[in-house]
């Protein structure tokens, strides 16, 4: 028989007899259901915001039904789907009830190397957004040589030390700092 859990009833009505046949009054009346295979709605959502939805017919999956690419975030990489538990979800799933998915997003990590007298001082792994004052602050103390009288006046984005980076500047790709 078919199974009555993928699909619901859409209307019900007397079975189509021939021209020729007429409907004999009796005391049983026999009613044909027309029947709709279930429609379930995936909604994948990407920072509280809908990035798209799509409608899958019962035991059908997602696979090839995403219209938009996939979300961007700045300073993130998009790592795929997730049920909203955080495991994982495949877009080979046979989908038999309505869901909403989740963007995973990964926050970017960059070097920053610190450079003195052309010799990689330190380096530090530091997150996407981060500022200098906080990369700075990571390092044991400020460098300062008092045995050759100098101080360090800043940090410089090159080497000819012409573009002085602000300590609340925001550190957005690898960086080596003069």
């Amino acid at each position: 028989g078919i199974s009555k859990q993928k699909f619901t009833v859409t209307s019900l009505g007397l079975p189509p007899l021939p021209a020729s046949e007429e409907r004999l009054a009796s005391g049983s009346l026999m009613l044909w259901a027309k029947w709709k295979i279930k429609t379930f709605t995936v909604t994948f959502m990407s920072d509280e915001e809908v990035h798209e939805r799509v409608t899958v017919d019962w035991h059908q999956t997602t696979e090839g039904k995403l219209k938009l690419p996939d979300p961007v975030k700045e300073g993130y990489d998009f790592k795929g789907w997730t049920y909203k538990s955080g495991s994982a979800y495949s877009h080979t799933t046979q989908i038999d009830q309505n869901l909403t998915i989740y963007a995973k997003f990964e926050i970017k990590r960059y070097d920053v190397v610190f450079v003195i007298d052309n010799l990689d001082y330190k380096v530090q792994r530091v997150d996407h957004g981060t500022t200098l004052s906080d990369v700075v602050a990571r390092i044991a103390g400020r460098p300062n040589d008092e045995s050759l009288h100098r101080r360090l006046l800043g940090w410089y984005t090159d080497e000819y030390l012409t573009t002085q980076m602000k300590d609340r500047e925001k550190v957005e790709g690898a960086l080596r700092l003069y």
